[in-house]
């Protein structure tokens, strides 16, 4: 999407002769986003996502459990103590 309000941006700001230079500019942009494809530049970004969330932000989910855990331990004995009352 950002990519489509770049060139929109950049035809309006165009003062070349039938917008030529949008147009060369599309054409580069297109052999640009060729070349990734065919390298597999793609499958690579997504091994590198895939890789990122296993290792990172699921071994993370600990902190996140442990102080739930805590905020229950802490509910469960303030409840106690007024159910005593």
């Amino acid at each position: 999407m950002d990519a489509y309000v770049g060139v929109i941006g950049y035809w309006l700001a165009d003062d070349s002769e039938t917008f030529s230079n949008t147009s060369v500019l599309i054409d580069r942009g297109l052999d640009l986003a060729c070349a990734l494809l065919k390298a597999g530049v793609a499958n690579k970004v997504f091994d590198l996502a895939v890789f990122m969330f296993k290792t990172h932000i699921l071994g993370r989910l600990d902190c996140l459990v442990q102080p739930t855990a805590t905020l229950n331990a802490i509910k469960r004995r303030f409840m106690e103590d007024t159910d005593d009352r």
